[in-house]
């Protein structure tokens, strides 16, 4: 039997941004946090095989905050509209995180 690729939309559980004081700079978050605040599309074979994906190429390696909910199968029409007005969208078909778009830099794995 031959697994197929889904794909699945993640969202997480991550703290409240601090909010800017006026006249104050803005708080940079690290990379990680900053990849998962709005959630994030991976083709994997199951859902832990996308943790691995997300957890490597995202997480470099450290486990991800805690999952809120997970969407399989989902369609790229259907993830939110201001994800596709303020972010690239990768290749869903390659395995691989594709929302925000770390398979057009690493390539189908």
């Amino acid at each position: 039997m031959t697994s197929l690729l889904r794909r699945y939309w993640f969202e997480f559980e991550l703290p409240p941004r601090e909010p800017r004081a006026p006249g104050g700079r803005l708080q940079i978050e690290d990379r990680p946090t900053l990849h998962l605040r709005n959630g994030i599309g991976v083709t994997g074979y199951s859902e832990d095989d996308c943790l691995q994906l997300i957890r490597a190429q995202v997480c470099h390696g450290e486990e991800p905050p805690p999952v809120t909910s997970v969407r399989i199968d989902v369609d790229v029409r259907e993830i939110p509209e201001w994800f596709h007005r303020h972010h690239q969208v990768g290749v869903p078909p390659w395995r691989g995180v594709w929302a925000p778009p770390f398979n057009l830099w690493q390539g189908p794995t």
